[in-house]
């Protein structure tokens, strides 16, 4: 049940948007993208998952994880309501800038 990962995942979110310190709340998003790629993992077909591990992923500086699952999500959901963001954000991380895409 991806339930479970999934609420973890929002607990860790939440618990890294109160957090004053940076690397900690780099961290805090990192187990937030591990919990929400549980989430994918158990439902392949839930593009939500996908969608919130690559946006914790991004969130905890790491880029290389962070497409691979706004990937996934565009792979679900190509024209998704996200989709145009997420292709977005994918290249301003492929060229190494920042964006306020994400969210």
């Amino acid at each position: 049940d991806a339930e479970i990962p999934l609420l973890l995942g929002e607990v860790y979110s939440r618990q890294a948007q109160v957090t004053p310190e940076e690397q900690q709340k780099k961290d805090l998003y990192k187990r937030a993208g591990e919990a929400y790629a549980a989430a994918a993992r158990i439902e392949p077909d839930n593009e939500d998952a996908y969608l919130l591990a690559g946006e914790a992923y991004d969130r905890a500086d790491e880029p290389a994880q962070a497409i691979k699952y706004y990937n996934g999500y565009l792979d679900l959901e190509p024209e998704g309501e996200q989709a145009q963001a997420v292709k977005e954000r994918i290249s301003a991380l492929l060229e190494g800038g920042e964006s306020t895409g994400s969210s």
